[in-house]
């Protein structure tokens, strides 16, 4: 795996531990903020491994759909939990008032989870 793959991979990894950490806390829009650049970073680690460059979310977001979901090399709901997380995540952060529940945060750190281990499948297949 190439040096920046691993890093992006690394960092996604902890970003995932510490959404588990938020999540037990209490601090759910904050443990969606962490579910999604998890899944931001291990999206990265995948663009890079390939040789693409993307740095905003959105680009980030829309290459990984055209090339690794639209690619067939992922199921199209990756890219639909990526979205929804982006979603949240940005309602999260943003809102003076996040409606975010311990559900929601549930259900974004499985996606999470899935996510990185998919990706994790995915760039141990290219060694």
């Amino acid at each position: 795996m190439k040096a920046e793959a691993e890093e992006h991979f690394r960092k996604a990894q902890n970003l995932l531990g510490a959404c588990r950490t938020l999540m037990d806390a209490g601090y759910h829009a904050d443990a969606v903020s962490r579910a999604y650049y998890c899944m931001f970073h291990a999206a990265k680690a995948v663009l890079v491994e390939d040789g693409i460059e993307r740095s905003s979310h959105r680009a980030v977001i829309s290459a990984f759909g055209l090339f690794f979901v639209k690619g067939g090399r992922f199921d199209r709901d990756m890219q639909e939990s990526f979205w929804q997380a982006f979603n949240m995540r940005s309602d999260g952060d943003y809102a003076p008032c996040s409606a975010i529940q311990k559900e929601d945060a549930e259900q974004v750190a499985e996606a999470a989870s899935n996510f990185l281990m998919k990706c994790l499948e995915f760039l141990q297949s290219r060694t």
